[in-house]
């Protein structure tokens, strides 16, 4: 699995939607199941792929009546496109971190989807590295629009929202 992690406001956001558009690829919402019917996401964040709709491999979430099929990572070259999101909680304003994920399981009989799912996940990557420079704390890209607010309108950058209670439980 490989991640990159990033602070990123609407403008930001809006950038990484622009590349990603340029490579011609898709982007599904995560929700994008709902009825059977998939549709290209004009919204931030999701799955994105180069597979068509008709392309992707769906799975029927058991005894789930809202969502009747699902996609996954599991079945399919997507990349997790976790948006950071800006919010306001008992006055103090804040940028959550978000993330790019690819996790797709090698096999042979896919190593050509595979390839090709790991290359425009490096060109993410590399186009965030590039285009977003790294915080030494950390090394998690900031987005210029996200840096400025943190920088000069004090927003707090954070990994989880405020007040989410985190429990650990050993296995």
């Amino acid at each position: 699995m490989a991640r990159t992690y990033f602070y990123a406001a609407p403008d930001d956001q809006a950038a990484i939607r622009e590349y990603i558009d340029s490579m011609s690829l898709s982007v599904y919402p995560a929700q994008s199941n709902v009825l059977g019917k998939w549709s290209k996401n004009n919204d931030i964040g999701g799955y994105i792929t180069f597979l068509s709709a008709d392309q992707l491999h769906p799975y029927r979430a058991a005894g789930d009546k809202l969502l009747q099929r699902s996609i996954a990572h599991v079945l399919d070259p997507l990349i997790w496109w976790m948006p950071s999101r800006l919010m306001d909680h008992d006055g103090d304003r804040y940028i959550i971190q978000g993330c790019i994920e690819y996790d797709f399981p090698f096999s042979k009989e896919r190593e050509e989807e595979h390839r090709k799912g790991t290359s425009y996940f490096g060109k993410l990557q590399r186009w965030i590295r590039k285009n977003w420079p790294n915080q030494k704390k950390g090394g998690i890209a900031y987005g210029p629009h996200a840096q400025r607010l943190v920088q000069y309108e004090g927003y707090l950058a954070r990994g989880l929202p405020p007040n989410i209670k985190v429990e650990y439980v050993k296995i």
